[in-house]
């Protein structure tokens, strides 16, 4: 049976070099075949993996379970949960002996596309096949309930893990603290972070990258400062991630200072920051009310590889409210525009509030009509605005423009209210 090579990924054809010369999977090595199956998904191509498992299916008259499970893997990789449950089933119809290998590549599946139910579901029935989990067929279950914010059955896993007598491994540990840092438990991060280093595991930078990010979303500066020192202690090297996340924890602590000097930390140790090392250092400057530095650091930005994207303007924009220069913040409007960047609501109503912050209301109104104009409603009430102006002298253009603005933001008001009836 002849294998058609032109679906096949560039990395998978050394191994199929032999398939030139003798054009036939009868005489196939299976190594070569799996290697070739495993490629394929590397490479997200999951239909030649699929094809060159038919072929090898059928030229052997029968796949074994070695083949199905790299076949599984494969689709897998490639978002494909449906196709690696349909193989699971084959593999049942065909009668052939399932591995806990099998049925973990199909839990992990699931688990890569979202499906945290059909991953549990599938995890369940390791035992009707007289099958006993793994330390990776948890893992990809834990893995899966992170993806579906199921905090509580991720930690049922891992108990269910110790009951069976088994020890977490580092890669068990990383998934429940990734569990941890998604549903916003941070000291639960924290305990199992401590669990693994008392267990003498070799933690990695990926693990407190995790438990850093649960600090940071839990508003723990101190203790997201405290990992990354502990990280630097046991002779690894803070990535990008590891410090994106201490910066972006001392900006929510309004530690501006300590944020910054994350920032040139990153520098010395020649790592590049990135769109979201920028957004966090601008993004803690505005909770200080640093606007010059928010502005330093854009600055460096568009200097810089990564460019300034709608959120670090709107940072940007942002500071200069809270630091009352409204000439700064229509600037960096500007520069939007410029950029062609598309001004979303966000930072339509941190300009009109600092247009407003700075007695321009002309302006605050002017941005709320341009908003409304490109079919976006803020979440705005003019009534504010309309009052400082009254107090001021007004030409009839204006007043008639505070006339029009406050009667489309009863009539958006009303509307919205009607439509949720």
């Amino acid at each position: 049976m002849l294998v058609d090579l032109r679906p096949l990924p560039n990395a998978a054809l050394p191994e199929m070099k032999w398939l030139r010369s003798v054009g036939h999977v009868q005489n196939s090595r299976q190594h070569d075949c799996t290697s070739a199956i495993q490629k394929c998904g590397d490479a997200k191509q999951w239909i030649a993996a699929m094809n060159l498992f038919r072929d090898v299916s059928r030229a052997s008259a029968q796949a074994n379970i070695i083949l199905y499970t790299v076949a599984i893997s494969a689709v897998g990789k490639c978002g494909q949960w449906q196709r690696a449950l349909l193989l699971l089933s084959e593999v049942q119809e065909a009668k052939l002996e399932s591995s806990t290998v099998c049925c973990s590549a199909g839990v992990s599946a699931c688990a890569r596309a979202s499906e945290w139910q059909q991953a549990l579901s599938l995890l369940g029935k390791f035992k009707d096949v007289s099958l006993e989990p793994n330390v990776i067929s948890y893992v990809a279950g834990i893995s899966a309930c992170r993806r579906g914010g199921r905090w509580q059955d991720a930690f049922s896993l891992l108990s269910e893990l110790r009951e069976a007598k088994l020890e977490p491994s580092i890669a068990a540990y990383g998934a429940i603290i990734s569990v941890c840092e998604k549903s916003g438990r941070w000291q639960s991060a924290l305990s199992c972070l401590l669990d693994a280093s008392e267990s003498k595991l070799e933690l990695d930078v990926i693990t407190y990258n995790s438990a850093i990010s649960a600090c940071e979303k839990g508003g723990q500066w101190q203790h997201a400062l405290s990992l990354l020192a502990d990280l630097q202690g046991a002779s690894l090297e803070p990535d990008v991630i590891s410090y994106n996340a201490g910066i972006s924890a001392c900006g929510k602590g309004a530690k501006w200072q300590l944020a910054l000097s994350l920032f040139a930390d990153m520098r010395g140790a020649e790592l590049e920051p990135d769109v979201i090392s920028y957004c966090a250092g601008i993004s803690a400057c505005q909770k200080g009310a640093q606007w010059q530095q928010s502005l330093s650091l854009l600055r460096e930005m568009r200097a810089a590889k990564p460019k300034p994207d709608v959120v670090s303007y709107s940072a940007g924009i942002g500071a200069c409210a809270s630091g009352g220069v409204w000439r700064q913040a229509l600037i960096l409007f500007g520069e939007m525009r410029e950029a062609n960047l598309e001004v979303d609501i966000t930072t339509y109503g941190v300009g009109v509030h600092a247009c407003e912050r700075g007695g321009r209301w002309q302006w605050a109104l002017s941005l709320l009509r341009e908003a409304r104009d490109v079919k976006l409603e803020p979440d705005l009430c003019p009534e504010e605005l309309v009052k400082q102006a009254r107090r001021e002298s007004c030409s009839g253009a204006w007043r008639r423009t505070i006339s029009a603005t406050t009667l489309e933001s009863a009539r958006a008001r009303r509307a919205g209210s009607g439509s949720r009836r």
